[in-house]
């Protein structure tokens, strides 16, 4: 499980709906990367549903594959019997992905059932929140945003980890990632 979220947080139907979601959103950002592989436009994936609007233009092939590492490393640490910490911004978008993917499964089933607290209580914090609200443009780099102490919300550092003792999928590391 994630973070400081307990065991008996979520009920059977809320983690068969992320099971589902995981395997719909893995479907789909595949296919996105076969899209983007053979020249499409990544403002035409099921990815960019998912991801802060004010970003669409620094969206490439290199992020979807980046995104989609983050979403299977969530998606590992959602059945993991250990606790683990999301390790970057990266992963909580992807859980907020897997989220809102997991409460229209949930929903569509009638069941109504919202997991606003387990968001919540599974992530660092709600900073990456910032990043989907156009009235928050710029915060990752302003005054305001040092004063918040607002973390790793500057593009380039989606990918960077919050912390030494939880780091990132191997992929996703700046160091690396360029020899794809």
């Amino acid at each position: 499980m994630i973070g400081d979220v307990p065991d008996e947080m979520l009920s059977s139907e809320q983690e068969e709906a992320l099971r589902r979601a995981t395997v719909v959103l893995l479907d789909r950002f595949f296919a996105d990367i076969g899209h983007l592989e053979a020249g499409g436009d990544f403002g035409d994936t099921d990815m960019v549903e998912y991801l802060p609007a004010r970003f669409a233009s620094k969206y490439d092939h290199l992020f979807a594959k980046e995104f989609l590492i983050c979403v299977a490393t969530v998606a590992g640490k959602l059945v993991s019997p250990l606790h683990s910490m999301l390790a970057c911004v990266g992963e909580e978008l992807a859980l907020h992905a897997l989220v809102t993917e997991a409460e229209g499964i949930l929903e569509a089933r009638d069941a109504g059932v919202d997991l606003a607290d387990f968001l919540e209580l599974a992530t660092e914090d709600a900073d990456y929140e910032l990043l989907f609200s156009m009235a928050w443009d710029g915060i990752e780099d302003s005054h305001t945003g040092r004063d918040m102490r607002v973390a790793n919300l500057a593009f380039d550092d989606w990918f960077r980890p919050f912390r030494e003792t939880d780091p990132v999928h191997p992929y996703v590391e700046s160091d690396f990632s360029s020899f794809s």
